[in-house]
């Protein structure tokens, strides 16, 4: 028969266990959470600097149209202002300048 020592020696060894398997669930429980919640804040980052980006993108692409028609137009002129002088520099006998 089991004396009160017996007893309460194998209460102990059970408590013991019933501790580290609840601690143990409940690390794991807690990670799973913890790496959910992780996901779900990425998402929600992500998604929010999308949003404020869009805008940004747009300005630009709006700013590199912008910088293109600029440049043509002033190659244009570049290209008239040169056939100008290349024009009176002919004109005048003038050799040309470099």
């Amino acid at each position: 028969m089991l004396t009160p020592s017996d007893i309460k020696q194998i209460q102990k060894g059970i408590t013991v266990a019933v501790e580290e398997a609840v601690e143990t669930k409940t690390r794991k429980i807690v990670r799973e959470e913890l790496t959910q919640a992780r996901g779900e804040i990425r998402k929600e980052t992500r998604e929010m600097i999308k949003e404020e980006l869009s805008p940004v993108k747009e300005d630009i692409a709006q700013i590199r149209k912008d910088i293109k028609t600029i440049v043509n137009f002033f190659d244009n002129k570049y290209l008239e202002l040169r056939k100008r002088v290349e024009r009176i520099e002919k004109h005048l006998n003038l050799p040309p300048v470099l």
